[in-house]
């Protein structure tokens, strides 16, 4: 049961890839580029039940996190007593929690959590 799973933290040296498809993409017809993108937001939008399934709180990190990162220059200033450090403890958190549709790995069951002080997070 998930509930008793370990916990860990998501190390902020994590990398985070950049997928170079520039010239892949400009190299499609219209017609592949308009399949490729409307399986990307299927895709996407089929990911969701993923998210309830993970967890019960892995819904609201989704919600909490896609408007804390809508504009990241914004909630920086709204939040100025936030080191550097504390930032990137946090974007290394969000991004597993996006990477695993949740915060628990989608491997091994076991539950992640932020490295930044739970009242700060809060």
């Amino acid at each position: 049961m998930q509930a008793h799973a370990p916990k860990e933290f998501i190390p902020v040296t994590s990398t985070i890839h950049s997928i170079a498809a520039g010239k892949s993409w400009s190299q499609l017809e219209h017609n592949e580029k308009m399949y490729a993108y409307w399986m990307a937001k299927a895709c996407w939008q089929g990911s969701r039940i993923c998210w309830f399934q993970r967890s019960a709180e892995s819904p609201a990190l989704l919600v909490l996190f896609h408007s804390i990162l809508h504009d990241v220059q914004k909630t920086k200033e709204l939040n100025k007593d936030v080191t550097e450090e504390q930032w990137q403890q946090f974007f290394a958190y969000a991004a597993a929690v996006f990477g695993n549709n949740g915060n628990f790995k989608s491997f091994g069951d076991s539950k992640f959590v932020p490295q930044v002080a739970p009242a700060l997070f809060k």
